[in-house]
């Protein structure tokens, strides 16, 4: 929590006094300080003090109205006076209520581990993946400053068909090659599936 504070205030030093505008998603330098306020707020919520994280959730959501990290899922739980773990429960039967049958396997989690540091990022959770999804995680992944695969040179990855075309395109534009494992060859993936 003492990491995300750090980067709030050096965040804030970088903003007029008073500043009430938008600070969008899209230019690199604006997301790190969103990343620290999302974090610190969830670290508010999981501490139990709700009343503290409700309002550092509604101040990314006046600087980020277009809500690019999914933080109005974690203010409307907070504001109903949920528990992280309860909250996360609510919103999983409120999806499967809502598209029955559409989802797979509960969730998609995108995880990667680079095998020389074994180093571990969850590039992403989402109900009902589908391929824009995936093309936004690709573009995420190859961020030039953060991004997790901005230094790799192949990905190994399963057959899922969510793997598309446009994955394999956006993921080669920036230098690394899509592996995909054979056919029918559960043991070729033991890296991620032991972890």
């Amino acid at each position: 929590m003492v990491h995300y504070e750090i980067g709030m205030g050096t965040g804030e030093l970088f903003l007029p006094p008073g500043f009430d505008g938008v600070l969008v998603w899209s230019p690199l330098d604006d997301r790190p300080f969103l990343r620290c306020l999302h974090g610190y707020a969830v670290c508010l919520w999981r501490l139990g003090r709700s009343k503290e994280a409700q309002l550092v959730f509604e101040r990314i959501l006046s600087l980020n109205p277009n809500d690019n990290q999914g933080v109005r899922f974690c203010s409307v739980n907070v504001r109903h006076g949920r528990s992280w773990e309860d909250g996360d429960a609510v919103r999983m039967r409120f999806l499967q209520r809502r598209y029955p049958g559409r989802i797979r396997h509960g969730a998609l989690h995108g995880l990667l581990r680079e095998l020389k540091s074994r180093a571990v990022h969850i590039a992403g959770i989402r109900i009902d993946p589908n391929g824009a999804w995936m093309a936004q995680i690709a573009r995420n992944l190859l961020d030039p400053v953060d991004g997790f695969l901005r230094e790799a040179t192949h990905l190994i990855h399963d057959r899922d068909p969510l793997f598309t075309q446009m994955w394999t395109t956006l993921l080669e534009s920036g230098g690394v090659k899509c592996v995909p494992i054979p056919a029918k060859s559960p043991n070729c993936n033991p890296h991620a599936e032991g972890s």
